[in-house]
């Protein structure tokens, strides 16, 4: 799936830059770019880049949200269409100073999707450039060729730059559990399901606190929430589940997107080792937890020892979310459960799909 990106202003008009957008374990979360934003330009923001390029291109002025984003990392075919008037062109000899100091092992070059930008549909799929145009004519004139790139996408849009197979494959191995089938929606693999990203993230959660974080999600499923942390930039995520086939599913969709820092594994609630079992999968401990729809799951037979254990050996907080039985799944119900833990801090935030969500800090 190859895009070419405009060609009609600036320095871009000498130049066709064309990346292959095919998703194949080569996706990051955005703040993968931020930093090189900030590495690049500490007076300059990514949001301040997005709304030059609205102003340019675009009549709308509405920026996304950063953590609907994702980065697929890949590389930039380079040509240079019309060398004479690069040449003589007086932006080109500001930006040739640079020619002299090029590495074809620099920084890549940042280009984004339109299709990012809420209430913008271009008529022509087409990159626009957000940062690096100093390295794309170095190289060029140079006679280089590629250049690693960094595009920006909608992670609901990665799906569709997923071969067909590879969709299907996911999609076969899920229909094998039995147990809650076709639970979450995963819109970057093209899973539909019964609980929804939106509005639960990032409406309802917010899981951006997770950033840098060591992050377990006890009672994973198919890792909706797993997804969620790495694409809000979380350090190291652990999926946990007793289904080997929602496990086997996880990974399957880690290893597609390239989630590289993210794993699944089995995980029994009720065994006499959980606790023993969760150490050894997570070694370093963490930092939070995910805790969605578990506490009164009738087939844990100690929930409160296995609740307890998960709130010792949290360092920060927990994302918690109760049942969706609005006789019993009361906020009533569930500060009687926190009261014994003396939380520092016990946020509500409202219901999602009918259930209680709430985030604790320690």
């Amino acid at each position: 799936m190859k895009i070419k990106q405009q060609n009609i202003k600036g320095l871009e008009k000498y130049v066709n830059v064309e990346c292959d957008l095919t998703v194949n374990g080569n996706t990051l979360p955005i703040n993968s770019v931020t930093q090189l934003i900030d590495q690049d330009h500490s007076d300059i923001s990514l949001e301040f880049l997005f709304k030059k390029i609205l102003k340019d291109h675009f009549t709308s002025q509405d920026i996304p949200r950063l953590n609907g984003l994702a980065v697929i990392k890949t590389h930039a075919d380079i040509e240079v269409t019309d060398a004479h008037g690069l040449g003589d062109d007086k932006l080109y000899q500001e930006y040739s100073k640079y020619a002299g100091e090029f590495n074809k092992d620099c920084a890549p070059i940042v280009l984004l999707h339109p299709s990012i930008f809420p209430g913008v549909s271009p008529q022509v799929d087409q990159l626009y450039q957000v940062d690096g145009m100093h390295r794309v004519v170095s190289a060029g004139v140079e006679g280089i060729s590629q250049l690693p790139a960094y595009v920006i996408v909608r992670r609901s849009d990665l799906h569709k730059m997923l071969n067909s197979d590879t969709k299907n494959t996911i999609k076969n191995v899920r229909k094998r559990c039995t147990w809650f089938p076709s639970y979450q929606e995963i819109k970057e693999v093209g899973l539909t399901g019964q609980r929804v990203q939106f509005p639960r993230y990032p409406s309802i959660y917010d899981f951006s606190i997770l950033k840098d974080k060591i992050v377990v999600d006890f009672g994973g499923n198919t890792s909706q929430a797993s997804v969620e942390a790495y694409y809000n930039g979380s350090k190291r995520v652990y999926s946990l589940d007793v289904q080997e086939c929602a496990v086997e599913t996880s990974n399957k969709i880690f290893d597609t997107l390239g989630m590289n820092s993210c794993t699944s594994h089995t995980i029994d609630f009720n065994k006499s080792s959980f606790e023993t079992d969760v150490s050894d999968i997570c070694p370093d401990g963490w930092d939070w937890c995910i805790f969605q729809a578990i506490y009164r799951t009738k087939e844990i037979e100690d929930i409160k020892s296995n609740f307890k254990f998960i709130v010792d050996n949290t360092r920060e907080g927990i994302m918690f979310e109760g049942n969706g039985e609005p006789t019993i799944d009361t906020d009533e119900f569930y500060y009687k459960i926190f009261e014994p833990f003396n939380f520092k801090e016990i946020i509500p935030r409202g219901l999602c799909q009918k259930r209680p969500v709430y985030i604790i800090r320690k």
